[in-house]
């Protein structure tokens, strides 16, 4: 998956209880997140939460694909099986007082996918470890397919989820434009700027996982609307600290982020052109303020529309 993946991994970082609770979680459910504490045979896997559900713990694994492959029953239960052999062994004293047990800890592993055929179905899928297959040996796992859910679905999640709206099955520039204005708006109202701005990874993520979607050529659209977002993220100020940004949303693997007003201005001029009647397209044309450009594409009226 490359960027997506590092992406998504950096996100659930920042909010791991957003990713944790859009899993139907009871209201009652607690997520401690591991982090450095997450047993060391089990740190490739993208991420795991503890949770702790009434009377009830288990790991919440979690895996990002771009598609099913073969290997993936086989990856998600090899993670699984280290999970659960390590016990609380590798937990922080904390979390294991609040255990008060030492048990073996279940796992529930779900993969969220990205892109895929359309006849292929969300649900549980089985890995079986030996052969024959027997109840014994099966290993059952979720699997969730983002890109067939629709925009309203995912908005319906915690934040964490918004970040798949772009290969939503109903997805497009001119449907997807309110639910980014949405997101403008709840990234810009949190008042803690911590918060804030690990909030605003969404948008760089959103950028990223916009690359999956083919044939909407959504990414040039999704950074040019989120673009001021994207550069109050967190990854951003620790790509300008570290000297560099590495141009994970701009496409580029190494390189300098150069005439971002200039090509802001020309990816929603575009935009606009695509949607909009010529008359108001030469009406945003004579806006020279980047920021009202993009308020003003936003506010747009329906009579404007093609």
């Amino acid at each position: 998956m490359g960027d997506a993946d590092i992406s998504l991994r950096a996100l659930a970082v920042h909010l791991a209880d957003d990713l944790a609770q859009g899993f139907a979680l009871g209201n009652n459910a607690k997520t401690y997140r591991l982090s450095g504490s997450v047993p060391a045979t089990a740190r490739d896997c993208d991420d795991v939460s503890l949770v702790a559900e009434s009377d009830a713990w288990y790991f919440l694994l979690v895996e990002f694909q771009a598609r099913l492959d073969k290997d993936t029953g086989f990856r998600v239960f090899e993670y699984a099986s280290r999970l659960h052999a390590s016990g609380t062994h590798g937990l922080d004293d904390e979390i294991r007082s609040a255990m008060k047990k030492r048990a073996p800890i279940p796992v529930r592993a779900v993969v969220l996918v990205l892109s895929g055929p359309k006849n292929r179905k969300s649900g549980i899928r089985k890995y079986y470890w030996t052969h024959p297959r027997s109840k014994s040996s099966c290993f059952e796992y979720e699997v969730r397919l983002v890109y067939k859910m629709t925009m309203a679905e995912l908005m319906a999640l915690p934040c964490f989820h918004w970040v798949f709206l772009p290969v939503a099955v109903d997805a497009t520039r001119e449907t997807l434009m309110p639910h980014l204005r949405t997101i403008k708006n709840y990234i810009r109202s949190e008042t803690d700027p911590i918060r804030r701005r690990q909030l605003a990874n969404i948008a760089h993520a959103m950028a990223v996982v916009a690359r999956h979607r083919k044939d909407q050529n959504l990414h040039d659209f999704v950074y040019a609307i989120l673009q001021e977002e994207i550069m109050s993220s967190t990854w951003y100020e620790d790509a300008k600290a570290q000297g560099r940004v590495e141009g994970l949303v701009a496409g580029r693997v190494e390189g300098r982020v150069e005439g971002r007003v200039e090509g802001r201005m020309e990816s929603l001029l575009k935009t606009a052109h695509r949607f909009f009647l010529p008359e108001f397209v030469k009406q945003l044309a004579s806006i020279t303020d980047v920021d009202a450009l993009e308020e003003a594409i936003l506010a747009a009226p329906d009579a404007c529309r093609q």
